[in-house]
């Protein structure tokens, strides 16, 4: 036995304290884990697993590193003791990073095709105290073309070069440029009439042309065109790996892909492979590289060809060649209208991506109908390249497209069950007026009025989300959505997020706010929404998001009428109560910005409670 810090025996050893202790970081992160009782061993383990007296061993006091996003369960022992408590401490990683900045200023006209680094040497403007300066090769537009340059002390306001362009479209109408330093040289690749050229310089101003055929289109996929080569990496052995895109330039959603060139010099190009390295169905186009801990990683504008909307989604790979690894949910996607959220045609492309000030900056071209309208910027704040990649990503406070990584799912039902009016279960109605259950399917049970309802089976912090899958809606006279922030304190109050219409045609979607039983619209827009489909709403803070088939139709709507209440959907049916019904709801509660997962600590009757309780028995007058 042993004496604890309060000087009685102690027969059990002190649980082990973690600091920093669990919570959300950027990695890698440092954990001391320390026992209060002398001479403790740590035994640990990182991958969920229970720790033993085999597993990994620190001194108390001693540290473990951790790369990216783990969970340390530990327990702590001293010879002639009995070990303490297992106790886990979860270590999450940040996301939703990006804060969108709008369109970059000081630069006319419809530009797009960034290419964006960060170092010394500036050719226009003063550096900055670190010497440094953002450097940025465009296209003028997708008409003009030809590569023009520009500088910026802080990445938004730029100041271009008074004798642009830089490399003329001349006769081949050389544009959609992609520039890479390797070294002391900058080397250009222009997309051509023949193909990709590529022209070298020492200043990033003055170019050479070195090969006006460094890659041609020769293979049946490419469609006859080869765009955008962009490098990899160039690997110890002097070898240069790029990616370029292959495919018809009128039809970007299906047949863009992606091809591998290799080059010895960076200047003439050959194809190893006989395909897309990125087949079908992912259509992609003009990746920006970066190599981060020996891992590749490439953003690109990425679109599943059975989707309409173009986001930057992030690929990973341990070698240049491939296999790439598509992210799950994009990078970066619109939300605010200088990136076109929700306009038909409108979409981010052109990823270029640098580190600098300690920040991440991502930079793409808005564009409307494969048509630059300007380069957009959005910066992660306080974040590496290391610590962008350790997790996903996204736009801040803003749910992500395509998948529900931040949202919590906490209330489900798929209505398959007896038929019921009212529906029952965990459901409470917002008014008296009712919705019912009829044949799997959730429907008003009379016509004309609200028939709103909320999930009851928890409680809903401020920050939360519905959705419903659209089974009916016949006519505009009816409606089908989510309600949130439900509260039948005196009378109905809530916002709803709404779509009237006939399935299949061109109907109108709604952001309404019904406040005290009078509704007001927020906002409308027309969408086209079929059976099947999903709608969406979301609320963080006074900002109101609505998703069609998890993507965002608009940018936020800001109302703060409304501060709490709780979730569920919105129905409304016109002549019969057929005409609005739902197959499927979920719900839950926002992960707060930048926290994902939500972390909680497991910890059990620690040694000092154990320690009294033996002090009590050894000593039970004292």
């Amino acid at each position: 036995m042993g004496l604890s810090p309060g000087g009685f025996i102690a027969t059990v050893t002190a649980d082990p304290t973690f600091r920093p202790s669990n919570g959300h970081f950027t990695f890698p992160q440092t954990i001391t884990i320390r026992s209060s009782t002398p001479t403790a061993t740590i035994f640990y383990t990182t991958d969920g697993s229970t720790p033993t007296h085999s597993s990994a061993s620190i001194a108390s006091g001693g540290r473990v590193v951790l790369n990216s996003a783990a969970t340390i369960k530990a327990f702590a022992a001293v010879s002639g003791l009995a070990d303490s408590n297992i106790i886990s401490s979860p270590y999450a990683a940040y996301f939703n990073k990006y804060v969108p900045q709008g369109l970059i200023t000081g630069i006319a006209g419809k530009i797009g095709n960034p290419n964006v680094i960060y170092e010394g040497n500036p050719q226009i403007l003063s550096a900055n105290p670190d010497g440094n300066i953002f450097k940025m090769w465009y296209m003028a537009d997708a008409f003009t073309r030809g590569l023009l340059y520009a500088e910026s002390n802080d990445g938004k306001a730029w100041t271009p070069y008074v004798s642009n362009p830089v490399i003329a479209a001349g006769a081949t109408h050389a544009g959609f440029g992609r520039v890479s330093k390797q070294g002391s040289k900058y080397y250009a690749y222009m997309t051509t009439d023949n193909g990709i050229s590529a022209s070298t310089s020492s200043n990033g101003l003055s170019w050479t042309l070195q090969n006006a055929t460094a890659l041609t289109a020769t293979q049946s996929w490419e469609n006859g065109k080869v765009w955008q080569l962009n490098v990899i990496t160039v690997d110890s052995n002097g070898k240069w790996w790029g990616s370029y895109n292959g495919g018809d330039s009128g039809n970007f959603f299906t047949s863009w892909l992606e091809g591998l060139a290799v080059s010895t010099d960076g200047i003439n190009w050959t194809k190893p492979n006989t395909g897309p390295v990125i087949p079908s169905p992912i259509s992609t186009g003009n990746f920006q590289w970066h190599t981060v801990n020996g891992k590749f990683y490439g953003w690109s504008q990425a679109v599943n060809q059975t989707l309409i909307d173009v986001s930057i989604f992030r690929f990973s790979a341990t070698n240049p060649a491939g296999p790439w690894v598509q992210d799950a949910n994009p990078d970066w996607y619109p939300t605010i209208a200088a990136e076109n959220v929700g306009v038909t045609g409108g979409n981010l492309d052109d990823p270029s991506i640098v580190e600098a000030f300690g920040n991440v900056y991502i930079y793409g071209t808005k564009t409307l109908n494969g048509i630059a309208q300007g380069v957009d910027c959005a910066i992660a704040s306080n974040t590496t390249f290391a610590q962008l990649v350790a997790a996903p990503t996204g736009v801040q406070n803003v749910p992500m497209y395509f998948t529900d990584v931040n949202l919590q799912t906490q209330a489900s039902d798929n209505f398959i069950r007896a038929n019921a009016n009212p529906i029952g279960g965990n459901w409470t109605s917002l008014t008296a007026n009712t919705a019912q259950l009829v044949s799997n399917l959730v429907e008003p049970s009379s016509v004309g009025v609200n028939s709103d309802s909320w999930w009851n089976g928890f409680t809903w912090d401020n920050d939360q989300w519905a959705r419903v899958t659209v089974a009916a809606c016949a006519n505009s006279s009816s409606f089908v959505g989510v309600s949130l922030r439900q509260d039948k304190t005196g009378v109905a109050t809530a916002y709803r997020f709404m779509w009237s219409g006939v399935l299949g045609s061109a109907g109108t979607y709604y952001i309404q706010k019904l406040v005290n039983g009078t509704a007001t619209n927020l906002a409308t827009g027309a969408r086209t929404i079929n059976v099947g489909d999903t709608i969406t709403g979301a609320i963080i803070g006074t900002n109101l998001y609505f998703y069609h088939n998890m993507v965002l139709v608009r940018a936020a709507v800001s109302d703060s009428s409304i501060t709490g209440g709780s979730g569920g959907f919105a129905l409304v049916a016109g002549s019969a109560v057929t005409d609005a019904q739902i197959s499927a709801f979920s719900g839950g509660n926002f992960i707060n910005p930048a926290l994902n997962p939500i972390p909680t600590s497991t910890a059990y009757a620690g040694a000092e409670l154990s320690e009294l309780c033996s002090f009590w028995r050894l000593f039970p007058n004292h």
